[in-house]
This record gives structure tokens, C-alpha cells and sequence, in this order.
């Protein structure tokens, strides 16, 4: 609902932070979805305000037959595009 979220990952025990969300963005969908730990770390900045959703349920929106294999496509592209893909590249750099 509000906040912001940093996101980053830890090399040679240090963390370091790529990237920064704001309201609008799902955290931790993917990982859900695909029964995976989540590669990132996940940071508020701010102080943040959202809604939750039990694993269950999202398990259960993915059975529902074309209308979850839709979602589940939404769901892996918008994780590549805007959260995977970014935090890569800077740790390339």
C-alpha cells in the first residue's frame, strides 16, 4: 500500500543494495509461486504498509486451470524484468 523496499544480495558477507521498489510492487511472488527460497534480500526503507497472501492461496490461483498458467506467466516475467534482471547486471558492475 505505501513504503519502499530495498532489495539486494550478500557477496563475501557483505550486502549490497541494486535497486529500490516502491508501492505497486510484489515482493516475493515468484519464490512463492515456485516453491524457491528467495535469492534477494529484502530491506524496508521506509516504513511500509501492504496486504500479505498465504502461499496456500497462490498455490491454489495457479491450479485454476488457462486463468493461473496466465498468472503464473505475469508473475515470472515481471520478476525477470524488474527485479532479477537489474539486480545482475549490477552486480556485473
Amino acid at each position: 500500500m505505501s513504503g519502499k523496499v530495498g532489495i539486494g544480495y550478500r557477496l563475501f558477507n557483505q550486502t549490497f543494495y541494486g535497486k529500490s521498489i516502491s508501492y505497486g510492487t510484489k515482493v516475493g511472488d515468484y519464490d512463492c509461486s515456485q516453491n524457491k527460497v528467495s535469492e534477494f534480500l529484502y530491506t524496508p526503507i521506509t516504513i511500509t504498509k501492504g496486504f500479505a497472501v498465504k502461499k496456500e492461496h497462490i498455490v491454489g490461483l495457479l491450479k485454476m486451470g488457462p486463468m493461473g498458467k496466465q498468472l503464473e506467466a505475469k508473475i515470472k516475467i515481471g520478476y525477470f524484468e524488474a527485479i532479477r534482471k537489474p539486480l545482475y547486471q549490477h552486480r556485473l558492475f
